[in-house]
């Protein structure tokens, strides 16, 4: 659809002339820019004599085939939606921060341990 969508889908590497490399997920999408992808299989299929034969690699297989590094989703694809509530958590933390200047400590001068003189007596003629 055009505003959602969700289920699974493939992407497809050709190895060779017998082989091909796929990679199967499943993913929700709103407006086919905020996207989340997950559980990712990687599947070769190769070509016999009776047509097609898929095989299910375990991550290892897949690690030596080097199938992440030739056939994976964006990191973008895998998780833009996750973008939508951080754009929103730091458009409220702008929102809510107080833009005013710093308040400077004031002084009194007639505080005599605002100058540092103990037992609030300053020497005399000094206030």
């Amino acid at each position: 659809m055009i505003f959602y969508g969700w289920g699974p889908k493939t992407k497809e590497l050709q190895l060779d002339q017998y082989r091909i490399l796929t990679l199967r997920y499943n993913h929700f999408h709103i407006m086919w820019l905020f996207q989340i992808a997950w559980g990712l299989t990687y599947i070769l299929q190769t070509y016999t004599e009776h047509g097609w034969l898929p095989r299910q690699l375990s991550p290892e297989e897949a690690a030596y085939m080097g199938a992440p590094q030739q056939l994976n989703l964006s990191l973008w694809w895998r998780w833009g939606l996750l973008s939508v509530p951080v754009i929103l958590i730091i458009i409220a933390m702008v929102a809510n921060m107080q833009l005013s200047p710093p308040r400077l400590a004031t002084m009194r001068p007639d505080s005599a341990t605002t100058y540092g003189w103990a037992d609030g007596e300053a020497p005399r003629g000094v206030l």
